[in-house]
């Protein structure tokens, strides 16, 4: 490995960091899972034992013309039935919730009613202190170590109510006169303390285990995923190198035909269109290789406050006209004029540059074009939401969208697009050249500059894809100028080939694209 191609070691980020959305769903996933398997077998047993113990409840209150125990039972089997309904759809968060509202529903009835409900506590009451446990053992199982300590902290606070508050009955106060009495006071709070402690201490460390667990398979998913990019990789350089290589040797061979035949004339016309593909062929291995220098070119930043209404002019002045087609295209540019950014002016031209390939590339030819720019503020941008996060203050950005009409692309494929030489399956079959490249560098880049970027598409023919990107605002004093032009921008339909001249030329630009 020669020098300049060794990478410096990033430090190491915080586990949360690491982890994208993605990925953060997926190991709340295999913890639903792990719990869902316990709520399985856990449910339907207390469900079932709810269930038949109803009918004896109902029976033992007729005879004490009360409704007690039906109060307790019928708690107990609503909850358990909820948390069963949760379980078989999925809903691992309800069936938790609902199971330990069940079991605490219907400990806590018992205990008012055996004391404060009674009006006198009992010594035959103080053992159903202990039941308070399993409370604190099914927060343990199914919450996190929040919801454990919580769990613990009401049950004791409870229990000491319960038996302060509450008066005693003779039976229970000989009880505590009694050398070592308070033990029936102190046991069932050091029970329900000493078992929240203990699990508090497993549950953090179980799901530690779990963290690590879903590591390795969020690894071995990331490995996989890599096998698959590399395939598609693989089957995107064969499919775009094919054609110039088989087109170059071609063109050769007639070249080498003619000039025995005395054709000098056609020999000429051959070489140049093996020119032709011999170009096209080193733009596509120049293209692959500097996928390895798009985050050294990201991270050279060279910042600047500039209009961004004349960069992406620029950039539509250098769309390839071969990409636009043979049919003139309009393109709808809705950008203000006194619209400033403070980014790097090359890389914006860049960025908006390969979206308007792809948009010129994936949409019918003659369908318009559509570019826009307008302020958003914090609260609806997604740079500003991650900087929310991060502590870092929150300032107005510009958005740019770029719109076609294309066939759109799957809503479940579309995060896919911005990884590297990754291409739909549709695209890779057809005869639209491309390496799966342009989209990665515009993540990187725009990223760099501190922005964010992203793909909105139903994936419906016709509805086209809208890929929009973020950019740090120059002054925050412009953004009240800026969303006023903006928003008065309306463009009209394109009625010719020249810009319009009916409406402010700070607020409209609407042309031609190029054609081939």
């Amino acid at each position: 490995m020669t020098e300049p191609d060794r990478q410096i070691p990033e430090a190491p980020l915080p586990r949360d960091m690491r982890l994208s959305p993605a990925e953060r769903a997926l190991l709340d996933h295999y913890d639903a899972q792990r719990r869902l398997a316990l709520l399985r077998i856990i449910v339907p047993g207390l469900f079932v034992v709810a269930l038949l113990a109803l009918p004896f409840g109902i029976q033992a209150d007729l005879e004490a013309h009360s409704i007690t125990s039906t109060t307790q039972d019928a708690v107990g089997l609503i909850a358990f039935a909820i948390a069963f309904w949760a379980t078989r759809n999925q809903r691992a968060d309800l069936a938790s919730a609902a199971l330990f509202a069940g079991i605490s529903g219907t400990v806590v009835l018992l205990l008012l009613n055996d004391g404060p409900l009674n009006n006198m506590l009992d010594l035959t009451a103080v053992p159903v202190f202990a039941l308070f446990t399993l409370p604190i053992a099914i927060a343990g199982i199914f919450g996190r170590p929040y919801l454990v300590a919580l769990a613990t902290l009401a049950c004791v606070t409870f229990t000491l109510l319960v038996m302060l508050l509450t008066p005693h009955t003779p039976a229970l106060r000989a009880a505590l006169d009694q050398s070592g009495g308070l033990a029936l006071f102190t046991i069932p709070i050091s029970a329900q303390i000493a078992l929240g402690v203990l699990m508090f201490a497993a549950n953090r460390g179980f799901r530690r285990t779990v963290r690590e667990l879903g590591a390795a398979r969020l690894a071995y998913a990331r490995e996989k995923e890599m096998d698959i990019i590399k395939d598609r990789f693989i089957d995107s350089v064969n499919h775009e190198l094919r054609t110039p290589i088989m087109a170059l040797q071609g063109y050769i061979e007639l070249a080498r035909t003619l000039g025995t035949r005395g054709s000098f004339e056609r020999q000429e016309y051959m070489l140049e269109r093996a020119e032709q593909a011999s170009d096209h062929l080193v733009g596509i291995v120049r293209s692959v290789l500097s996928a390895r220098r798009v985050e050294t070119d990201a991270n050279a930043l060279t910042l600047s406050r500039f209009a961004l209404r004349p960069v992406i002019i620029a950039a539509t002045s250098l769309l390839d006209p071969r990409e636009a087609g043979e049919q003139d295209r309009a393109l709808h540019l809705r950008v203000p004029d006194d619209l400033r950014v403070y980014a790097d002016e090359d890389l914006v031209r860049q960025v908006t540059l390969n979206l308007l390939s792809n948009a010129a590339k994936y949409s019918p030819p003659g369908s318009p074009i559509e570019v826009d720019a307008r302020v958003v503020a914090p609260a609806t941008s997604l740079l500003s939401i991650a900087r929310l996060r991060r502590g870092t203050p929150q300032q107005p950005v510009v958005e740019v969208s770029v719109h076609d009409h294309g066939l759109g692309v799957p809503p479940e494929q579309a995060g896919l697009l911005f990884q590297r030489f990754v291409r739909l399956e549709r695209d890779t079959a057809s005869a639209i050249p491309g390496t799966g490249l342009g989209l990665a560098i515009c993540r990187a880049y725009v990223e760099a500059m501190g922005g964010s970027i992203w793909l909105e598409s139903d994936g419906l023919p016709g509805g086209g894809s809208t890929f929009r990107f973020t950019l740090p605002l120059a002054d925050a004093t412009d953004a009240t100028d800026a969303t006023d032009a903006t928003d008065a921008t309306v463009a009209p339909p394109i009625v010719g080939a020249t810009p319009q001249t009916d409406a402010p030329a700070a607020t409209r630009h609407d042309g031609r694209m190029p054609s081939a």
